[in-house]
């Protein structure tokens, strides 16, 4: 079995380490995970980038990734 990611996985692993390494600072998601939060805005940020629906299929509005 293969278990290496797709040069499409990896480009969207990429997009979206981008993407939280510019919402967040390091101490900031550390602070957020102690204190079991999430600040609203930035999870309406998530959702607008569509890492709320990865795994979704398309026909529901996800990406329909696996």
């Amino acid at each position: 079995m293969d278990f290496d990611l797709s040069s499409e996985q990896l480009a969207l692993q990429e997009r979206y380490r981008d993407f939280g390494a510019g919402l967040f600072t390091a101490d900031e998601a550390f602070s957020a995970d102690a204190d079991q939060r999430f600040d609203r805005d930035k999870w309406r940020l998530c959702a607008k980038e569509g890492l709320l629906g990865l795994n979704i299929e398309t026909q529901y509005g996800g990406l329909g990734l696996d």
